[in-house]
């Protein structure tokens, strides 16, 4: 007969929180991120995100075949490999530069849409469209 020790809830809790923890690293040990947290990492530059869903809803609902966030993030990150994002891109500034030099070029070139009265570039667009689809 062996003897076991119960366990508890809170070591429960903190094994699932560190596997979860350990497979989102994963890809960023192995010199790539994730597509999800990529996408949580560039909904989190929308600083009133709950505002931007009607400028997303309006930009799905005239390009539908973009509704994908893995498409969404992959357009947003300038055509870089969808599975080979480099770490470095995960740090906010990075991120930010990013998107402004994005948003600059599609103004420069007149990648604009007009939506509910707003006209926005195609990359502020996707986006507000990454707060709908996620």
């Amino acid at each position: 007969m062996s003897w076991r020790a119960p366990v508890s809830r809170r070591a429960l809790f903190r094994a699932a929180i560190g596997a979860g923890l350990a497979l989102a690293l994963h890809g960023v040990a192995g010199g790539r991120v994730s597509q999800w947290l990529m996408a949580a990492r560039l909904r989190e530059l929308v600083p009133h995100g709950v505002g931007a869903i009607p400028i997303g809803a309006a930009y799905l609902l005239e390009r539908p075949v973009e509704a994908d966030p893995r498409r969404l993030v992959g357009e947003l990150l300038g055509g870089l490999p969808r599975r080979a994002v480099p770490p470095h891109l995960v740090d906010r500034p990075a991120l930010e530069g990013l998107l402004r030099d994005g948003i600059h070029a599609d103004f420069q070139a007149g990648r604009t849409v007009a939506l509910h009265g707003w006209v926005v570039s195609v990359t502020e667009a996707r986006l507000a469209a990454l707060i709908v689809v996620a």
